[in-house]
């Protein structure tokens, strides 16, 4: 290459002809060094390969960088895979509790949910009309998540005492201290 196009792709790429120049002497292939410097400017080549005292093959570090994309990509789809089968589990385990509902007065949509499987309260969530969820649980699929029962049910009393008696009624297994708002001296 002439001394011009080494001053071009230097400025081109926001770095200096000394640069460019060391890594035409490094790069094996010198038709890929556009290549090599595009390479290096994206972080693709990374500064410890460009500077090492090796010869640097681009065609093997393209295949290199292709590979660890795919590899990440592959994993990403197998984690997604996991976390839906995941999301499925709870679904299915949700759907088989008993589930006590007290919507809001000024805005019907906005719910809370308390879900109890065989008179114990296993799950407090709220669902609102574009987001909400479960906020607490302690149960096979989401074991002590955010797992504090006096207070939340302390809010919901407060909330409702109807909804909350309800509660209570329903989770006749679900230890008695839960339930106990007397203050003690």
């Amino acid at each position: 290459m002439e001394k011009m196009n080494f001053e071009a792709l230097a400025s081109k790429y926001g770095l200096t002809v000394d640069f460019v120049k060391e890594l035409h002497d490094k790069v094996v292939d010198k038709e890929s060094l556009v290549r090599a410097v595009r390479m290096f400017a994206n972080g693709t080549l990374p500064y410890d390969v460009a500077m090492a005292k090796e010869h640097i093959n681009v065609a093997e570090l393209r295949h290199q960088v292709a590979k660890n994309m795919w590899d990440f990509r592959k994993n990403k789809a197998s984690k997604m895979k996991e976390a839906m089968e995941q999301h499925r589990k709870i679904v299915e385990y949700y759907n088989t509790c008993t589930s006590l509902t007290y919507r809001h007065k000024p805005n019907k949509a906005i719910r809370d949910v308390v879900f109890i499987k065989g008179g114990h309260l296993v799950a407090f969530g709220r669902f609102e009309p574009k987001q909400g969820g479960i906020y607490a649980a302690n149960n096979e699929v989401m074991p002590e998540f955010r797992w504090n029962p006096h207070e939340i049910l302390a809010r919901l009393r407060k909330l409702n005492k109807a909804f909350y008696r309800q509660i209570k009624k329903a989770a006749f297994n679900s230890p008695k201290e839960w339930f106990d708002f007397n203050i003690k001296s």
